[in-house]
């Protein structure tokens, strides 16, 4: 059985830089967006089988769609589509703060 992996996260706002920020104003929850009870055993199996990030070697802790949700639905729940990312990659590639 895999280990879990501790995600630790900062919280604290970003000084410095321009930063994409999400319109989290309008936009819907992750239930609605995708991310459900599937999803968590998905991205769980994801994790296990490539428990490293794919493009620096830290462990990861996020599981990111290669190709989006809103674009391909159909792919949502394909380990294909899926890639593990430490949480710094994945902030830098989808432009949101660490």
């Amino acid at each position: 059985m895999p280990k879990r992996i501790t995600v630790h996260r900062n919280n604290k706002p970003a000084t410095t830089g321009a930063v994409k920020h999400h319109n989290t104003e309008n936009r819907p929850g992750p239930r609605q967006r995708g991310y459900d009870t599937a999803w968590e055993k998905v991205r769980a199996m994801k994790l296990a089988q490539d428990p490293y990030c794919n493009r620096c070697g830290q462990p990861g802790v996020d599981v990111h769609h290669t190709k989006e949700i809103a674009t391909h639905p159909h792919l949502r729940l394909v380990l294909d589509n899926l890639e593990t990312l430490c949480h710094r990659c994945h902030s830098k590639h989808t432009g949101a703060t660490t």
